[in-house]
Parts: C-alpha cells; sequence; structure tokens
C-alpha cells in the first residue's frame, strides 16, 4: 500500500510560478509606493526656496525591470526630469541592469549646485527611500517564506 499524490510535477511548476508572479506583484507595488514617497517627501521637505517651481517639478521615477521601464512618474510633467532619469539608468552597466531598479532624480541641471550649497534637494530623501525600500522587502520576503 503506497501513498499517491494527487497532482503532477506540472501541477507544483504551476503553482512556484503562480508564486513567483505573486512575489513580483508585490515587488513592484513596493518600489511603486516607495517611489511615490520618495517624490512626495522630496518635494514637501526640501531646504531650499523654489523660486519659479521647476526644481520641485523636475523630482520624479523610474522603475525598471530587467532592463525594461515598467512605470515613470514625473507629476511635474518637466521633461527634463525624464531625461535625467534616462541618463542615469544608462549609466548603469548593462550586466547591472538584472532586477529592479528605482532611479530617482531631480531634472534641473542645477539641482546639484543647490544641493552643495548645503541645499537639500534629494539626498534625505533617497536616504528615507533607500531605508524604507530595505525594510519593506526584508519583511516582504520574510512574510513570503512563510
Amino acid at each position: 500500500m503506497g501513498i499517491k499524490p494527487n497532482f503532477t510535477a506540472a501541477d507544483i511548476k504551476k503553482e512556484i510560478k503562480r508564486k513567483l508572479g505573486l512575489l513580483d506583484d508585490a515587488i513592484f507595488r513596493l518600489f511603486h509606493y516607495v517611489g511615490e514617497s520618495f517624490v512626495a517627501n522630496a518635494r514637501t521637505n526640501g531646504t531650499y526656496i523654489d523660486r519659479t517651481g521647476n526644481l520641485r517639478q523636475s523630482i520624479g521615477y523610474i522603475i525598471y525591470k530587467d532592463g525594461s521601464k515598467r512605470a515613470i512618474s514625473f507629476p511635474g510633467a518637466v521633461p527634463d526630469g525624464l531625461k535625467a532619469a534616462r541618463d542615469a539608468f544608462n549609466e548603469i552597466p548593462s550586466a547591472d541592469r538584472k532586477g529592479y531598479i528605482l532611479i530617482v532624480v531631480a531634472g534641473m541641471n542645477y539641482a546639484a549646485a543647490v544641493e552643495s550649497k548645503g541645499y537639500d534637494v534629494l539626498t534625505n530623501s533617497s536616504d528615507r527611500a533607500e531605508s524604507m525600500l530595505k525594510q519593506q522587502l526584508e519583511s516582504l520576503l520574510r512574510n513570503f517564506q512563510a
């Protein structure tokens, strides 16, 4: 008298694929949430005076997965921000473009000069986003394994 499974190897593969799809969706939603949080924080808490509104409006992000764009968010619709994000992605060696990549930028060409004068444009928001992403990914993976 033996034990016979009521499933096949194909059933196992199908379930693994389904679970990986759920994990992929959860990771994408997390990156999207962190990107939106980054933009809101950078726009709200920047320590500079933005006389024209251009610098704050140029802040945004792009999410890539395995080298393909999955999401773009530049709420201010400033073309310089989108170009800066694409340029930053193009600086990443192609061998390192595996998995998810979140690129956050301030698209105005003077953003670095403002930061160099001691004002916060992106630095604190970037540090916060990185910390949030690491913490939430660890939690997500812990819960996924359970």
